[in-house]
């Protein structure tokens, strides 16, 4: 099939608001035609041709910039794109633009023609379109002929390995989805968000108020430096650690171990967290209200593969800080989901995955006790937190001997702890979690150990995966390199990148279905990590548990992983915070 390279010149990077004011094709013989307007017959005719397959070096950025632009795509269009393909085959390269990889591959690349670009365009307001003609001609000849030239080294890597081909068209097709959610976009509250807003601000004024009481005078604690002040020099608290610089520490972690150590300085250390809780809430709510639109839409930018572990990201605003009520270790969340709500005659639904990196461990490390007891939807942490407190003569912490809140409790922190442990947690860094003496905590994860010895040592077994190979492979056959100098984030590589591949599999399909089974009225909205949300048309309520129950199988039924999956299902008829769980006997069915 005929490949051509395809370029456009806008005016800014959101295809909402901004324009496009050249664009140009290039060929594999080197030759580039440019034209500096928006040609809209001539590029409508490019696209008809399905016979020629597109070529990009970010293909998401002039798909979604045609699509809004109203130009007609033909759904079976082949696009290919080098950006993508050059995070695959190195997750670890220092940057991923396209003159920095022509520059790797050839050194006497002159990047002086892009340096004269953007310094033209910079002192005209950053107005690319002011650039001089000529100069700016010669910039899209080579924006033209340098994808075709990645094209030519990089493809052939990619076909060689059918599995990485596989992601890679996986990753071509979950870029699709990603423009459809930028599109539809979600509803702010106004209301909502304004109101938080006012009570993050009084809350914040009350904290420098309460700190006032404690020490007769107005303390800045959002400053590090007089927090420092405060912890080691007044209180002359000890330093429990240091930044990378050598200095005393006085990030989260630190100030979790003084209110464990310290509990008569609680006042003071709360006020310190619940303080930079709020700042940070606020400056979130506020981004919701900078980036909606007239209409109260927010149309978010979702990269989706720049972490180097395959994760998307979002931008303008960040999305993927909607924080969950129950965040570990930050007992002054925000509910900055009362920010979002339906659009009229709508309703949101979210799917969750259950427990998922703790099944994604247990799938990658073969640990049968755990995967049985998971598939036959058992509690994957009775057993370990049972394991954990076995230490303790009196009482012995089993759920039948305990209330409901006790063994809540017990169960929450032998969680966390059974978490930790496949990431390399210690007895330490146990003890600390289930608030055990060091000697207690390490009689229940020496038991630990012996009864779940994959789990216990799956840190070390990624990093000796790293160290003889330097890199991991996920369940989905890509490799992701790891530092050899960082072999312990093998790990982590190795469980991120699990959970995105399959959140983009399973999102990638659920799209479809979408498209073929409700003639695309159903609309994807948002991935964050585990988490999915997507909006339905009020008036197709009842057909609601069709829709679980193909959906929940669609993001479930996933080959390459063996263990079994499971998600769980809320709705709102309000906004994202008033979520109410659906019946568990509809998605069980």
């Amino acid at each position: 099939m005929q490949i051509k390279s395809f370029d456009i010149e806008t005016t800014g990077l959101s295809q909402f608001t901004d324009k496009i004011f050249s664009y140009c094709i290039g060929d594999r013989d080197g030759n580039v035609t440019v034209d500096r307007s928006f040609n809209r017959q001539a590029i409508q005719t490019f696209f008809n041709n399905v016979n020629i397959a597109k070529l990009c070096h970010n293909f998401k950025f002039e798909y979604s910039f045609m699509r809004t632009h109203n130009i007609n795509v033909p759904s079976n269009t082949i696009w290919h794109c080098t950006l993508i393909m050059s995070r695959l085959l190195n997750n670890l390269a220092p940057s991923h633009k396209l003159e920095d990889l022509i520059y790797d591959l050839d050194d006497d690349y002159d990047k002086s023609i892009s340096k004269q670009v953007k310094n033209q365009a910079n002192a005209r307001g950053g107005r690319f379109d002011k650039v001089d003609k000529p100069l700016f001609k010669q910039y899209q000849i080579n924006d033209g002929q340098e994808p075709m030239l990645l094209f030519e080294i990089l493809y052939p890597e990619i076909i060689k390995d059918q599995q990485l081909y596989k992601e890679y068209m996986t990753e071509i097709a979950f870029a699709k989805v990603c423009i459809k959610m930028e599109e539809e976009g979600i509803c702010v509250d106004v209301i909502e968000a304004e109101n938080l807003i006012e009570h993050i601000e009084i809350e914040m004024n009350k904290i420098h108020e309460e700190v006032y009481k404690l020490y007769g005078e107005f303390i800045n604690i959002k400053s590090d430096s007089k927090v420092k002040k405060i912890l080691y020099k007044r209180l002359k608290l000890p330093v429990v650690a240091y930044t990378d610089k050598g200095n005393p520490s006085v990030d989260k972690d630190a100030i979790f171990e003084l209110l464990e150590r310290f509990p008569e300085h609680s006042n003071i250390l709360n006020l310190i967290l619940k303080l930079r809780s709020y700042t940070t809430g606020r400056a979130i709510a506020l981004s919701y209200l900078e980036y909606k639109d007239v209409n109260n839409i927010i149309h978010p930018n979702i990269n989706p593969n720049v972490a180097r572990t395959g994760r998307p990201s979002c931008s303008r605003p960040n999305l993927l800080n909607v924080a969950k009520e129950d965040v570990i270790k930050n007992p002054f969340p925000v509910p900055a989901r009362k920010c979002f709500r339906c659009k009229p005659n709508r309703i949101l639904y979210f799917v969750d995955y259950a427990g998922l990196q703790m099944r994604l461990i247990a799938d990658s490390c073969g640990e049968q006790e755990m995967i049985d007891i998971i598939n036959v939807n058992g509690d994957i942490h009775k057993i370990p937190t049972e394991l954990f407190y076995s230490g303790l003569k009196k009482p012995i912490i089993k759920k039948e001997l305990l209330s409901e809140n006790q063994w809540k409790m017990y169960r929450n922190a032998g969680k966390n702890t059974n978490f930790a442990m496949p990431f390399g947690a210690g007895i330490i860094a146990a003890s600390k979690t289930l608030n055990l003496p060091f000697d207690i905590a390490s009689i229940g994860v020496e038991r630990y150990c012996l009864r779940f010895p994959k789990v216990a040592y799956y840190s070390k077994f990624q990093m000796e995966q790293v160290k003889r190979f330097g890199y991991i492979i996920t369940p989905f056959g890509r490799k992701l390199r790891v530092p050899k100098d960082k072999s312990y984030i093998g790990a982590n590589y190795y469980i991120q990148g699990a959970e995105a591949g399959l959140m983009k599999r399973a999102l990638v399909r659920v799209n479809k279905y979408f498209e073929d089974s409700w003639d695309d009225r159903i609309k994807l909205i948002l991935d964050i990590y585990d988490e999915t949300v997507f909006s339905c048309p009020i008036e197709l309520i009842k057909y609601e548990e069709r829709i679980v129950q193909d959906v929940s199988r669609l993001m479930t039924d996933i080959k390459e992983i063996n263990v079994k999956l499971d998600v769980e299902w809320k709705k709102s008829e309000g906004t994202w915070y008033d979520a109410k769980e659906i019946n568990n006997a509809i998605q069980k069915k």
